[in-house]
């Protein structure tokens, strides 16, 4: 599980991550708009909000919450880690 100050981002965090397995995309990201503002450093939930703008056409969103989600990368798990590198490579 991510990193976070906020327990209330952190159950948001797990309600946009259901919604990602149930394919549920408006529900996904306003999970993860409420995370990210109950706690502005959970690098996690910025990376996956850049992850879902970036296929739209909020791309300079997107490049904002990729640099959030770089300077939080300490705080990532290893997976989520690589996932940024690669992420961001694209």
């Amino acid at each position: 599980m991510p990193s976070s100050r906020s327990p209330e981002a952190l159950a948001e965090y797990a309600a946009a991550m259901q919604g990602f397995r149930d394919g549920n995309w408006g529900f996904v990201y306003e999970h993860l708009e409420h995370a990210v503002t109950m706690d502005p450093s959970f690098a996690a939930a910025h990376l996956r909000l850049a992850m879902m703008r970036k296929g739209s056409h909020r791309l300079s969103e997107a490049r904002a919450a990729f640099a959030r989600a770089l300077l939080g990368r300490g705080s990532l798990g290893e997976r989520d880690q690589l996932l940024l590198q690669l992420t961001s490579r694209r």
